[in-house]
């Protein structure tokens, strides 16, 4: 074999061919994909994190809660009682937080289930899309990781979007104080119950769209377009967020009870003088109480007295205390029928679509930028 003595130049040239996006391979290291994977989470979360609120409040409401199902009065709620857009981001800094260290376990364990089933399929130098059920095992690996990480910040993300503390340290200590610390993984079975098939149908519908859109509009064996990653990533997160919005509704249910006592002081003034009706019995609240205000501020915290029912929200959501994922269950079934399982469905579309198509399109292109770094 000769040995051949290259020029400055043509090495340049042969980095630049190398880092091209039709040559690049879609690997990296585990660096690179963490640091792909943090920068996906904050832009992903950032950017559908209004809409997520929305469905928050909605999948609060209780069944006699009126317009509960309509976002666009929601929305107004919302906007009215935060003086502004500000109130569709409020907790917005727990998923700055906790987002980062999860999204990087999310997508670097994804690189690595992607790479052993390369590796077994002997795929070779061609860009490898998985089988559905290679995805769904992927989706189910990076989704227990990365929930291990974010229950807690998403238990406190959903009460402070429902005007619950003034800091994410001051929610923390009064979670800790009131509840115990078991409170902030209160919700993790259910949110595994709900994540796991999310994630699993999620990876499978997202790899089965790549491969069919870059077979019918890219170069064969070469890494998906963004147009591509786009284009699948919203697939699957409408298929994904449509089918698991029952347990969804369930895991917002639990996170956001034993809320009685934990409303700041400066929030309180506005159920000041209302006399709270607590339902099934004679008995009423008294003007100021802990119990009931937390969902007066969300419902009405201005008047609250002008609307009857969301005085007796206030004291039902309040009182009850779901004993478990079937007593949640049974409860949304008596009172709203199986339809309340799906409530919040619009705006959980709404949030997800995007989100995974933003999340992964972002992911996707800040690895293949850090890699073409590491190059120089």
């Amino acid at each position: 074999m000769s040995n051949t003595l290259t020029t400055p130049d043509q090495q340049h040239n042969d980095v630049e061919q190398e880092i091209d996006w039709e040559e690049w391979d879609g690997n990296g290291s585990f660096l690179v994909h963490c640091m792909a994977g943090g920068i996906a989470g904050i832009v992903e979360h950032t950017a559908t994190f209004p809409m997520d609120t929305i469905k928050t409040h909605m999948q609060s409401y209780c069944a006699i809660c009126p317009n509960k199902d309509n976002c666009a009065t929601t929305a107004e709620r919302i906007y009215g009682r935060a003086n502004g857009i500000r109130g569709f981001y409020r907790g917005v800094q727990t998923m700055l937080y906790g987002c980062v260290p999860a999204h990087a376990l999310y997508f670097s364990s994804y690189e690595v289930c992607k790479s052993s089933f390369s590796a077994a399929s002997n795929a070779g130098d061609n860009f490898v899309f998985l089988t559905p059920v290679q995805g769904a095992i992927a989706g189910c690996v990076s989704t227990f990781l990365h929930d291990g990480v974010m229950t807690p910040m998403d238990t406190l993300k959903q009460r402070m979007q429902l005007g619950h503390y003034s800091s994410v340290g001051q929610g923390f200590a009064s979670i800790v104080r009131t509840e115990g610390a078991w409170a902030l993984y209160r919700s993790f079975p259910v949110t595994l119950a709900t994540n796991l098939p999310y994630g699993s149908i999620m990876f499978a519908v997202n790899e089965s769209l790549k491969e069919m859109l870059t077979h019918y509009h890219d170069v064969a064996g070469s890494p998906p377009t963004t147009t591509t990653y786009l284009m699948a990533g919203s697939g699957a997160g409408a298929v994904a967020a449509a089918l698991t919005t029952p347990l969804d509704r369930l895991k917002t249910k639990l996170q956001t009870q034993y809320l009685a006592n934990t409303m700041p002081s400066s929030h309180r003034p506005a159920m000041g003088n209302v006399k709270q009706k607590i339902p099934g019995s004679n008995s009423t609240l008294k003007p100021g109480s802990n119990l009931g205000i937390v969902m007066g501020l969300h419902t009405n915290p201005i008047k609250p007295s002008v609307c009857n029912a969301a005085e007796v929200e206030v004291a039902s959501v309040n009182l009850v205390k779901y004993a478990g994922v079937m007593d949640a269950l049974k409860s949304i079934i008596r009172e709203e029928g199986v339809a309340g399982l799906f409530r919040g469905v619009v705006p959980r579309l709404c949030s997800h679509t995007p989100a995974v198509a933003i999340s992964w399109t972002t992911y996707e292109t800040m690895k293949k930028y850090i890699t073409s770094l590491e190059k120089f």
